[in-house]
């Protein structure tokens, strides 16, 4: 059974016996993340399902923005417009809705690596095809191995 993690309203939540850090800023929204496995083969590719409730406020560009240390997934997010080839960003996402969102990773470089994701309202700037998440964005991080 796959575990699935919560991105809830609190201010900030560690789960130390995962090695697993959530934190939040605000309650605009609350999010449920089900993370690829821990140890994963180069080459294969991993689904990554999101869902997203949003509260009372909508956002104009909705984003999701993996970052990951020396390039190690290969992100693909049919459907979503990309930016800088790992920020993934919706459009409006309008208030009271429930969106699921999916990811696909590949697994690039073996080793042990950490993946960051994030989730929130962005500044697109169009001119360098770039996004950047704003300071009230909620962010989940793990540790991975990627073997051969």
């Amino acid at each position: 059974m796959r575990k699935v993690f919560v991105i809830g309203a609190a201010s900030l939540l560690l789960l130390a016996c995962a090695g697993i850090a959530f934190g939040q800023v605000q309650a605009r929204f609350s999010a449920r993340l089900s993370p690829p496995p821990e140890v994963q083969t180069a080459g294969q590719s991993y689904m990554i399902g999101i869902v997203v409730n949003t509260n009372s406020n909508s956002f104009s560009h909705f984003c999701i923005d993996f970052e990951d240390d020396h390039n190690s997934w290969v992100v693909k997010m049919p459907g979503l417009r990309a930016y800088d080839d790992d920020v993934f960003c919706f459009g409006r996402l309008r208030a009271h809705v429930k969106k699921g969102f999916y990811a696909r990773l590949i697994a690039a470089k073996t080793g042990a690596h950490t993946l960051r994701i994030g989730l929130g309202q962005a500044t697109i700037y169009p001119t360098t095809n770039d996004a950047i998440l704003d300071e009230s964005s909620r962010w989940w991080s793990g540790q991975f191995v990627i073997t051969a």
